[in-house]
């Protein structure tokens, strides 16, 4: 096949689900996105093939060793995580508890966040209960000041009714002196009524 400039080159598929001897298809293992997204490398073939570099044979065997490599990494992180999925592979972690109680890391994970909600709770019930007792406080606080309210105003009442008391006595007190000087000067005027009678 000549290549030129004008040459359209087919890239092999890699999403095929075809088991034929094309060699111009790959197996299904991955995706176009997931196979593009995983060989940066997988340009630089493309661009070779386009300038002639390579032939069409090298350029499917690239992308085929490219594919294989990523399907058989893929293939061997599935087993290790099946394999951290049994038991007899599964991390034990022993906590010196004084009971030599051994923990797996999920049951690990699972104590600590219970003993993070009882830490949470017991700091929990600690505000509430000082929040209850600064309640109780400034109730007892409210109260006495409601009752010291209360006496100032039974005071002022106090003062106000011996103001008026005061007042009273005061006004009672200036009419005596009026009828007190009124009756000096008629005492005053009998006196002189007395010392002309006693003049004659």
């Amino acid at each position: 096949m000549e290549v030129t400039p004008n040459t359209v080159i087919k890239e092999p598929s890699v999403s095929s689900t075809s088991d034929n001897d094309d060699p111009c298809v790959d197996p299904p293992f991955l995706s176009r996105r997931e196979f593009n997204a995983q060989c940066p490398d997988i340009d630089a073939l493309i661009e070779r093939r386009r300038r002639g570099e390579i032939t069409h044979e090298d350029y499917v065997a690239g992308f085929k060793a490219v594919n294989d490599h990523f399907v058989a990494r893929k293939k061997r992180e599935q087993e290790f995580a099946e394999r951290d999925e049994r038991d007899e592979y599964r991390v034990v972690v022993v906590i010196d508890d004084g009971k030599g109680k051994k923990w797996t890391p999920q049951q690990q994970i699972l104590q600590s966040a219970i003993a993070y909600v009882q830490n949470l709770q017991n700091v929990r019930n600690e505000v509430t209960l000082q929040r209850d007792e600064a309640n109780a406080k400034l109730e007892q606080a409210e109260a006495r000041c409601a009752q010291e309210r209360a006496n100032a105003e039974s005071l002022w009442e106090t003062v106000q009714g011996c103001r008026l008391e005061l007042a009273a006595q005061r006004k009672e007190g200036d009419s005596w002196k009026a009828k007190t000087e009124e009756l000096q000067e008629e005492v005053k005027a009998l006196k002189r009524e007395v010392e002309e009678l006693k003049h004659k």
